[in-house]
């Protein structure tokens, strides 16, 4: 029992010796109020003084949201026929449907995301970008600040067109180089199928120069055949020489024999090659609403401004007061040692 009563006794003085410090303090701040009350004034006033000096903010604010649907339909077109000339170049079925990207809804919500990727980058603007949707990407809110309204408006209208402008020639020199790409696939296939029709027909003719010295080794100058159309290249030589000799004489001057594959990759390669991409009207996003000329500058937040700079003042003043006495007991101990 005596232990658990010195514990409840000594428990006791520390909250009475805790009050008595809190009271203590409290007595020297409210000794020190006027160095407090004075610290908070020249607090305020530097405040008010910032705030009047501070030149006032202008606020302009466009609202984004995805291109229009006829220019990405425009696009999607070029991206499907440069997509069926590859399959028909490459000998594929070219009625096998074109990709998911090169839908216009999708071409719609990938250059808008990109465009507002770069308008967020870092190293862009000073534009702040607000999503007006949480549960989508867009519309998007773009605002600039400046010391002007006409400056705001300006700088905005600038900041939006230059990152269209990179947008733009960024994906025309994509299609660009796509365009040439197929133009290179499509070039090589025409070739190839030339190569091929060559082949076929030295090889022809090989066959014919073989079956002539057969019918010559056999005195077989005239064919004595009533129906030709089955002879096969071992029994050519039926024909007779001077038949093969006409022949071989018609197939040095013959046109190659190119089959329809030749023909569709070679209209192909002329339709692409005619394709002129106009980007002068693509715009990778649409506006709703233009960057404004805002009316009034951006409203500061005197009153939290001003609270702030009280209580800041009022801390400081404390501090100042409570190091002093704290200054002061030492000195006092100091000298009575």
């Amino acid at each position: 029992m005596n232990q658990k009563n010195n514990i409840n006794s000594e428990q006791r003085e520390s909250l009475d010796r805790n009050e008595l410090d809190l009271l203590d303090v409290i007595f020297q701040l409210w000794q020190g109020k006027w160095i407090i009350i004075a610290a908070m004034v020249i607090a305020l006033a530097a405040a008010g003084v910032h705030l009047a000096t501070k030149k006032p903010q202008w606020k302009s604010t466009a609202i984004l949201t995805q291109p229009d649907a006829a220019q990405m339909a425009y696009y999607s077109g070029i991206l499907n026929q440069l997509f069926i000339a590859g399959k028909s170049g490459n000998g594929n079925n070219s009625d096998q449907a074109p990709p998911v990207q090169f839908s216009p809804v999708f071409l719609q919500q990938n250059m808008f995301s990109r465009f507002s990727a770069t308008l967020a980058s870092p190293n862009s603007s000073n534009a702040s970008i607000t999503l007006l949707d949480k549960t989508s990407s867009f519309p998007i809110s773009v605002s600039v600040t400046a010391d002007s309204a006409s400056h705001a408006q300006a700088q905005l209208s600038g900041f939006i067109q230059q990152v269209n402008t990179k947008m733009v020639d960024d994906y025309q020199a994509e299609i660009q180089g796509t365009i040439r790409e197929k133009i290179d696939e499509l070039t090589a296939s025409l070739l190839a199928q030339q190569k091929m029709a060559v082949q076929r027909n030295e090889h022809r003719l090989e066959v014919i120069r073989y079956a002539l010295k057969i019918a010559e080794a056999s005195n077989l100058s005239r064919s004595q055949l009533t129906q030709a159309e089955n002879l096969s290249d071992d029994t050519l030589y039926l024909l007779g020489s001077d038949a093969l000799s006409a022949m071989i004489a018609n197939q040095s001057n013959k046109p190659l024999v190119l089959d329809s594959d030749y023909y569709v990759t070679q209209a192909q390669l002329l339709a692409i090659s005619q394709l002129k991409p106009d980007a002068g009207n693509l715009q990778p996003f649409t506006y709703i609403a233009e960057p404004d000329l805002p009316a009034a500058p951006v409203s500061a937040r005197k009153s939290v401004m001003l609270l702030l700079a009280a209580i800041i003042g009022g801390v400081l003043g404390s501090a100042i007061v409570l190091g002093r006495n704290v200054a002061t007991a030492y000195s006092q101990r100091k000298r009575e040692e």
